[in-house]
């Protein structure tokens, strides 16, 4: 089999704009949704669908996270602190920050 560039034919451009990102993203969900078992998919699909906010899906994650079997069994002392560092994450971590306002 031979595959051959053809000359002055060029490549589509690849959209990196953040509004192509959200629309892979969506489609991504949407071929997911047979995966609605998985939480984080499920928080994923109703903030697309906008049936959610993103400081709803930021606290349902949040609540999955504190949910984990490893948190869970925690003493409560520490699982406060853990989501007291969390919360601190997301509200400061420069990275963290721009993840969330590309949720709205």
């Amino acid at each position: 089999m031979d595959i051959k560039i053809q000359p002055g034919k060029s490549l589509p451009k690849i959209d990196t704009s953040a509004d192509a990102s959200v629309q892979v993203a969506s489609e991504k969900i949407d071929a997911g949704k047979a995966e609605e078992n998985d939480p984080i998919t499920a928080i994923a699909v109703e903030l697309v669908e906008g049936r959610i906010d993103s400081a709803q899906a930021v606290n349902r994650l949040i609540a999955e996270t504190m949910s984990m079997d490893m948190v869970a069994a925690a003493p409560e002392s520490l699982r406060v602190e853990v989501e007291e560092v969390l919360r601190a994450a997301i509200e400061t971590d420069p990275y963290l920050v721009s993840l969330t306002q590309k949720l709205d």
